[in-house]
């Protein structure tokens, strides 16, 4: 079997960065969609995709709580470690 290059794409590494969840989820549906309508990417064949919309979800967690308490963004930049 002969080995295919991957392709990673992610997005929220930090938790401040929640528009790339969306730009990850969009991308892997686009590319989803040319493929099963017969798009011409050359790489379907060759490479191997991997999605991950979201890296960093304690961080994310820490902000949703947040914003459903209070309605704000927290502008947090690091990782937190949660317990629920």
């Amino acid at each position: 079997m002969k080995a295919r290059t991957g392709i990673f794409v992610n997005g929220a590494h930090h938790p401040r960065e929640l528009t790339t969840i969306t730009m990850v989820v969009y991308v892997m549906l686009k590319f989803l969609y040319e493929h099963v309508h017969g798009g011409s990417n050359l790489y379907y064949d060759k490479a191997a995709f991997f999605f991950i919309p979201a890296l960093n979800l304690d961080g994310i967690t820490v902000i949703e709580k947040e914003f459903k308490l209070t309605g704000k963004i927290v502008p947090i930049r690091k990782n937190h470690y949660t317990e629920d």
